[in-house]
């Protein structure tokens, strides 16, 4: 399962497993390239309300961060990266422009914004997941109706679930 996020304003598709031995793969690869780049990391933990640390073949690693609404800072070698983890949206369907979002990851829905029938516009909110301890809103990326919620507050949603449906508007 690939996060989306964007770094500056590259955007990246990032995924991160543990494996069998308790280690994890990370891959991440800039969008439209056509390879990505994988490393191991030994181990990965969370210390703390804000640092993580980290072992990969070069050694111990410690980093701090910072959640500020949907963007993380990350201090990382005496260098800060800006993160925006975005909601996963399918190419748009056919003729018809329908667009699907998608839960970036797993976690719990604490807000549906929208309901069916209604007109959203670009940057509105359609729903907040909560994952990991960071709520995570998920915004529209043009505007349009919403043609189906599939979810509800408090439901737990899987990676890539297909949450709202965002249609063109019908014309007069």
């Amino acid at each position: 399962m690939f996060n989306h996020f964007l770094i500056g304003e590259q955007s990246w598709r990032i995924d991160l497993r543990r494996q069998a031995d308790g280690s994890f793969r990370c891959r991440r690869q800039p969008e439209g390239a056509a390879e990505s780049l994988e490393s191991r990391l030994e181990s990965f933990e969370l210390r703390g309300a804000d640092a993580i640390r980290f072992r990969n073949g070069a050694g111990l690693v410690d980093a701090r961060f910072a959640c500020d609404g949907e963007e993380i800072y990350l201090l990382l070698d005496g260098r800060t990266l800006r993160l925006r983890q975005r909601g996963v949206e399918a190419q748009d369907q056919e003729a018809g422009g329908r667009s699907r979002y998608q839960a970036p990851m797993p976690g719990k829905v604490l807000a549906v914004q929208v309901s069916v029938g209604q007109r959203v516009e670009p940057e509105q909110p359609l729903l907040v997941i909560e994952a990991m301890k960071m709520e995570q809103t998920l915004r529209a990326r043009r505007a349009g109706v919403a043609l189906a919620v599939h979810c509800a507050v408090g439901d737990l949603v899987s990676a890539e679930q297909i949450l709202v449906e965002v249609g063109p508007e019908e014309g007069p």
